[in-house]
């Protein structure tokens, strides 16, 4: 039964999450997220009255997470992917010497 509603739901938060982080490898990170709590709870489906609200504020929550993690700092999605592309710990020197002065 989760599974079906997984994939009910799933292009819905994928979408949610694209339009807001405007990334494609970040929206199907969080969305995958999202769903690994949904399946991962001990909640009864047939006890919610609406079960779409609470996916979404599971997908609003994870949103409001990943924001606190990355814009603490001022990383944006852009920036994020370039970090996690990188090919030597040089090569990010100048991006985290910008991130000590800012704070």
């Amino acid at each position: 039964m989760k599974e079906e509603i997984a994939s009910q739901y799933y292009r819905v938060v994928k979408t949610y999450f694209l339009k807001r982080v405007g990334n494609r490898e970040e929206a199907g990170d969080l969305t995958q997220d999202v769903f690994l709590k949904v399946i991962q709870s001990g909640q009864s489906f047939t006890e919610l009255q609406n079960i779409s609200g609470w996916i979404m504020t599971i997908a609003h929550n994870r949103l409001v997470d990943h924001y606190r993690k990355h814009k603490m700092i001022g990383i944006d999605s852009e920036q994020l992917h370039d970090l996690k592309e990188a090919e030597s710990v040089e090569s990010i020197y100048p991006f985290l010497e910008k991130c000590l002065e800012s704070l």
